[in-house]
């Protein structure tokens, strides 16, 4: 597993990372997810009540990898962070997301808008993700 800030073309040209969070047992638990670089971070959009968004608020340690849809990794494993952003940060992360997937994007958030209205159900509460990639750990050099 890789430490420090990934270069930006790393994800880039990605469409999915696998993010992996870990349960209390400390089984680790993959998901592939859509995201989008904001700075150095990378930023996600999941629902509050989400396996993984409980799984962050335990264990804020993650590992992001580079995969396909189904969640096959193609990449090397970092190691990062993640907290949870506050809502003020929604139109920023839509937008990012938005500027990022296109049309695929507004039309699944359409999408789940019209299904939550069609069954009369309450809007979800989102939880907006930034996973923060751990520095690398200071070589000898550093510390003369």
């Amino acid at each position: 597993m890789r430490t420090g800030t990934p270069d930006r073309a790393t994800f880039d040209a990605e469409r999915y990372v696998s993010l992996t969070t870990y349960r209390r047992d400390g089984t680790p638990v993959a998901t592939p997810v859509w995201f989008a670089m904001d700075g150095g971070a990378l930023v996600v959009l999941t629902d509050a009540s989400s396996g993984k968004a409980r799984r962050i608020r335990a264990n804020a340690t993650v590992v992001v990898t580079p995969c396909d849809a189904r969640g096959k990794v193609h990449g090397d494993a970092w190691a990062a962070t993640a907290r949870r952003l506050e809502p003020a940060a929604h139109a920023r992360v839509h937008q990012l997301l938005a500027r990022k997937y296109g049309l695929v994007f507004r039309a699944f958030v359409g999408w789940m808008a019209l299904d939550r209205r069609l069954r009369r159900r309450p809007a979800r509460e989102e939880a907006l993700l930034e996973v923060s990639f751990v520095p690398a750990e200071a070589g000898p050099a550093a510390q003369a």
